[in-house]
């Protein structure tokens, strides 16, 4: 249930949630009783503290927007590199979009990895992936 006052389109954490028995309505899909789940979603409705919240209630948000500037992480075996670039695509964790390098203006695929973080996808022999 919710712990406080919930805006429309706001970002959810555990710390929104409790969990407590409420009474269960029949038709209603509820969400699992660990705060966790909403982690990162978005709420599509206004909550009052002690409501209830149910699966439609919260959304997956998006990690990356659309013309924002992204870590990009490029990893290998015993290394990392990291660097910046601009987002031609918009999702949320575990979708691919297309990002431009701000030095060259190279486009590449990458990996939404987190909320501004994504990853350069690399085939076996460690090049970028052609699409």
């Amino acid at each position: 249930m919710a712990v406080r006052n919930i805006s429309r389109g706001e970002s959810l954490s555990a710390r929104d949630f409790g969990v407590t028995r409420v009474k269960m309505e029949s038709g209603k899909a509820y969400m699992p009783p660990t705060p966790g789940v909403v982690e990162g979603r978005e709420a599509t409705r206004t909550m009052r503290p002690g409501e209830p919240l149910l699966a439609q209630d919260a959304q997956p948000g998006e990690a990356v927007k659309r013309g924002t500037m992204v870590i990009v992480k490029a990893v290998g075996k015993g290394w990392e590199i990291q660097s910046k670039a601009k987002a031609l695509g918009a999702g949320t964790v575990g979708d691919i979009i297309t990002v431009e390098d701000s030095n060259n203006r190279n486009k590449f695929p990458a990996r939404i990895i987190g909320r501004g973080m994504v990853e350069v996808i690399v085939n076996r022999d460690h090049t970028t992936v052609d699409k």
